[in-house]
């Protein structure tokens, strides 16, 4: 096939992941808690680039490292901490610091920095969509009128603790699978150390919507480009099949 068009057609479609990601990224700017996504490439694409092809000749035949991207991965933004604001709601926690709230769902503990809860009628601690939020114990379970949140996670009713937060850190979260725009499924996580919880506020996205609008213009400018490249080698194509294959 010619190397031309495989080019071509993959940029197209790597700008056309990009444009998925940045739109996520801008529909969640206001989600609690939301961390942007961005692309990475694999270390195959890398080493593919690095080292030549397996039986071509480097020197006579071009684009003989292939530098087009055929595996994409979607890596999550962590290295911005989002701004806290106090909401006065007691049922809205924020993290400052690694780590992520653990809440039950029908596939199992799942992770997230968004802690936008409520309490539901039987006094459970749940999420917006109604999972139960986890604690040392099981399901936080509140029934008391008056009850806090420590900074270390302790749950206090009535001045006395019935259970702590739990809090984990996920090693690698490239291996974690993502469940909705907030939430981690994670096959290892570990207690948190390094974080603080603060009761009545909310963190909120880590997402731009100024560099996120950039960086969809951009992916849409390159997707074009892309095509145009395409397109011209098809009319070459197409000249050199039905004209100068007639000479």
């Amino acid at each position: 096939m010619n190397q031309g068009l495989v080019i071509s057609a993959k940029g197209m479609l790597a700008q056309q992941r990009r444009h998925e990601v940045t739109a996520q990224n801008l529909a969640n700017v206001s989600t609690a808690g939301y961390q942007r996504q961005t692309l990475a490439f694999h270390a195959s694409v890398i080493q593919q680039v690095q080292e030549p092809i397996a039986g071509v000749d480097t020197k006579r035949t071009p684009f003989a490292h292939p530098i087009y991207p055929t595996d994409i991965a979607v890596a999550t933004d962590q290295a911005i901490q989002s701004d806290i604001r106090e909401t006065g709601n007691p049922t809205h926690l924020a993290l400052y610091g690694e780590g992520f709230f653990v809440v039950e769902t029908p596939q199992g503990p799942a992770c997230t920095r968004n802690g936008a809860f409520t309490l539901a009628p039987d006094g459970r601690l749940t999420t917006g969509e109604g999972l139960p939020v986890l604690g040392e114990k099981g399901p936080i379970n509140i029934t008391a009128s008056k009850w806090e949140v420590a900074s270390d996670g302790r749950v206090l009713a009535d001045g006395r603790v019935i259970d702590r937060l739990r809090i984990v850190t996920i090693p690698d979260l490239s291996q974690a699978s993502r469940l909705g725009a907030n939430l981690w499924l994670a096959v290892e996580t570990l207690p948190a150390k390094q974080v603080q919880v603060r009761q009545g506020a909310l963190e909120g996205s880590n997402v731009s919507a100024i560099t996120e609008m950039l960086a969809l213009i951009q992916a849409t400018r390159q997707f074009e480009a892309c095509q145009k490249c395409l397109q011209a080698i098809d009319t070459v194509l197409d000249r050199a099949v039905n004209d100068v294959g007639r000479v």
